[in-house]
């Protein structure tokens, strides 16, 4: 599924995304998000207030920026759980949360607040990268 024009985004950042392990510390255990998802008919993301616009940020303001996010997912009632997504091929590592309970919209627009470029989403149909800012969805595993 896509949507937008593909050239907005380099066909290196979409590789990069979709070789993103999505892991998430769910009942107990790490699992993947893939696993989480794969029964579920409303969709969960995953989200992170880490490395805004993608660039590396100082350890403190990313911790800062992820409490932050932990408290406004919190007070909008949603679930939350910790979850990290990471690059096989680098040192890569970014914490954040699986997210219950919200939709596409509201997910985007808490993403573009927090300067992300994009938000992984997740169910029984399979798992997609959502970008933030442009109209463009892609299956993460295509």
């Amino acid at each position: 599924m896509t949507s937008g024009a593909d050239n907005d985004v380099s066909g290196e950042t979409i590789e990069a995304w979709r070789r993103a392990q999505l892991t998430v510390e769910f009942q107990g255990s790490f699992i993947s998000f893939e696993e989480v998802t794969r029964d579920r008919q409303q969709p969960l993301y995953m989200i992170t207030g880490w490395n805004p616009g993608g660039e590396a940020s100082p350890l403190e303001s990313n911790e800062r920026a992820n409490a932050q996010l932990a408290q406004l997912l919190e007070e909008a009632g949603y679930r939350i759980w910790p979850a990290v997504g990471a690059d096989p091929s680098s040192e890569w590592r970014e914490p954040g949360f699986m997210v219950e309970g919200a939709d596409r919209s509201s997910m985007r627009a808490l993403g573009r607040s927090f300067g992300q470029v994009a938000i992984f989403e997740g169910d029984s149909s399979g798992v997609r990268i959502v970008w933030c800012e442009r109209d463009l969805v892609i299956e993460k595993n295509a």
